[in-house]
């Protein structure tokens, strides 16, 4: 059974490219290997969703809570993730080339081998604060400097933290 959404069938390898799914809820939504590209996900609550291999290149997920959703291998190149929830998210292998990440919340996600190169994180970087408790955070890909500034971040608010 095929689940319909905005008019739109949600399902595995679904073809959603250029999509209107704005403040859609994909609770638990099964879109493993879906083209979504250049879709609208603005406020989309995509909760326990399986995206494994899912390409969300250009697409617009401003606000999007993606809790606990698996983005395992997803291509989210050139995708704005502005103010986004990925926490506790599975994003092992994702690409987040040219993403816009600032305000992107990743607290306890796996970040196993993603690739964050060329990402935006805003003016002074990624916030260390939005990265707390992630998993495989050494083997995550950054431009030169920036994980070595996150990591360094990392522990000085957890000094500060043991402090109080």
């Amino acid at each position: 059974m095929i689940r319909i959404v905005n008019g739109y069938g949600v399902e595995p390898g679904a073809n959603l490219d250029g999509a209107d799914l704005s403040d859609a809820c994909l609770y638990r939504a099964n879109l493993m290997g879906a083209d979504l590209m250049g879709a609208d996900l603005r406020g989309a609550i995509l909760f326990y969703a399986n995206l494994t291999g899912a390409n969300f290149s250009g697409a617009n997920l401003m606000r999007a809570n993606l809790w606990r959703a698996n983005l395992e291998d997803a291509n989210l190149s050139g995708a704005d993730l502005y103010e986004a929830s990925l926490r506790l998210a599975n994003l092992g292998w994702a690409n987040f080339k040219l993403a816009n990440l600032m305000k992107t919340d990743f607290q306890f996600s796996i970040l196993r081998e993603a690739s964050f190169f060329e990402a935006y994180f805003g003016p002074n970087g990624p916030d260390p604060r939005n990265f707390v408790g992630c998993i495989g955070l050494e083997s995550a890909i950054f431009d030169d400097g920036v994980k070595e500034a996150l990591m360094a971040g990392l522990e000085k608010l957890k000094a500060e933290g043991a402090e109080q």
